[in-house]
């Protein structure tokens, strides 16, 4: 058995060793022209082949060598710490006798330890069945009958109007008193008990003489003059519209029943404010949350952020610089973003993969079109972490100054564009598909990577002029 690790997750996969592979079923497919014979394992998440079959490929369907990709799964065999060797990764054509193909990608194991198809294959070319799939045979088997569900069978009704006659409009629906007091009330108080202490309180009597009189002068209804026309009485009740007006005597009462599960301030108000009210409603809330024990015992103690740390401004321009990569995209190619941190102009480069090889001599190109920096910021991820990188840095003479990984603040410069161009490119792609007119991926990077430069340069007087400059060379 061999486990696979990708993006953190370990889970068992698959069956390498040849005795093993022996009891498993097999069958032959072509791939790429060429007959294999592959093992058949339901476990299976990956597609391999051995570096017999692999050197079968290349000799009878002259398979060239740039076919093969970094292999971006870690292969352990079971309770084993030491990776599986890899020669890398392939995309080819599988081919069964009965005609099913499918087009998925192959391990490449430096060793002779067989060929496995893995499930989603296997059930792609049609080897392996799903037995137990009821819902599908019915689907399939009677489509008729699971045609237009959901949908008005009946012709479509149309509403005719008269434009001639003069719409009129309805009065309002009169307040439901009696209603709103006999469920306003909260479940643990009677209505009885909201009249005979509205009898007892002076403040409410005070609000009814002054809807008797419409005398509002009176210092003790000073809060309630400006709501003076939402007041009414109902049953010795006060009301304001459909809240019940409390006496000072169930107020704390209330506030602890609507506090009763421990809520916030907000959710304690919206909860009290849809039966009752009373003067100073607010307050009396937030008083009670926050001298609550339980509540501030109960809640974390927010922990403020981390002062940001700013980054130095260099003085020159290409003096320092951030790199970073995005993909792979649906052609399998990459995006080099190279970033100047002081004027901000960009540079980016499509590449097909993030070997040291293939980024060296597109960064050079780089460097020979501006200058060669000091100081180089990118992530500890390939290749920036290989030897071959390392000596690219001392031949020319910059440091490489390598970031947090799995934090992109850090790199906040580069990841930023990265964002900016992906997004113009997808939008670009998605116009093309819509129209049917697709044009290259590289093409799209080109043109968006010109208009943000010229967004730039124009926004960034003193970018444009550094850049315009002759530069002193760092060629130590």
């Amino acid at each position: 058995m061999v486990k696979q690790v990708s993006e953190g997750e370990i889970d068992y996969e698959f069956t390498t060793t040849a005795s093993k592979l022996n009891s498993l079923p097999s069958c032959q497919v072509e791939i790429a022209g060429v007959k294999i014979k592959m093992g058949i394992d339901s476990q299976a998440s990956v597609n391999v082949l051995d570096k017999l079959a692999f050197q079968k490929l290349k000799d009878k369907a002259g398979a060239p060598e740039n076919c093969l990709r970094p292999c971006s799964t870690a292969l352990f065999a079971y309770n084993s710490k030491k990776p599986l060797p890899t020669i890398g990764e392939i995309r080819a054509r599988v081919t069964t006798d009965t005609g099913k193909t499918a087009k998925t990608c192959f391990c490449i194991i430096d060793g002779i330890g067989g060929n496995l198809l893995c499930y989603q294959t296997s059930v792609d070319l049609g080897i392996l069945h799903i037995v137990n799939s009821v819902e599908s045979r019915v689907f399939a088997q009677y489509p008729e009958l699971f045609k237009g569900i959901g949908k008005i069978n009946t012709d479509p009704i149309k509403l005719h109007t008269d434009t001639d006659v003069e719409p009129k409009a309805q009065k309002l629906r009169p307040i439901p008193f009696k209603y709103v007091c006999s469920n306003a009330i909260p479940k643990a108080m009677k209505f009885e008990l909201v009249q005979s202490e509205s009898k007892r309180d002076s403040e409410i009597q005070a609000i009814k003489i002054a809807l008797t009189t419409g005398n509002w002068s009176d210092e003790s209804v000073r809060q309630c003059r400006n709501l003076k026309n939402e007041f009414s009485v109902f049953k010795g009740v006060v009301l304001r519209d459909t809240h019940i007006v409390l006496p000072q005597s169930l107020r704390e009462h209330a506030v602890d029943l609507a506090h009763a599960s421990h809520q916030g301030i907000v959710k304690t108000k919206q909860l009290l404010r849809e039966k009752v009210w009373f003067p100073g409603i607010d307050n009396s809330i937030e008083r009670k949350v926050k001298g609550c024990l339980t509540c501030q015992i109960a809640t974390p103690t927010p922990t403020p952020p981390e002062p940001l740390q700013m980054t130095e401004l260099p003085n020159a321009s290409w003096e320092s610089v951030s790199m970073d990569f995005k993909g792979p995209f649906m052609g399998g190619e990459y995006i080099m973003v190279v970033a100047d941190d002081y004027s901000r102009y960009p540079e980016a480069v499509v590449v097909t993969s993030l070997q040291a090889k293939t980024v060296i001599p597109e960064l050079d190109k780089i460097f020979s079109r501006h200058r060669i920096p000091k100081v180089v910021r990118t992530n500890n991820g390939p290749p920036m972490n290989s030897e071959d990188f390392s000596k690219f840095a001392n031949y020319l003479g910059f440091t490489q100054r390598k970031c947090t990984p799995l934090w992109p603040h850090a790199n906040g410069e580069a990841e930023r564009f990265i964002r900016t161009l992906v997004k113009s490119i997808r939008a670009s792609v998605l116009r093309e598909i819509e129209s049917k007119n697709c044009a290259n991926f590289c093409a799209n990077t080109e043109l968006h990577l010109t208009a943000l430069r010229v967004c730039l340069c124009s926004s960034l007087c003193m970018a444009g002029k550094c850049l315009s400059r002759s530069q002193e060379l760092n060629a130590s």
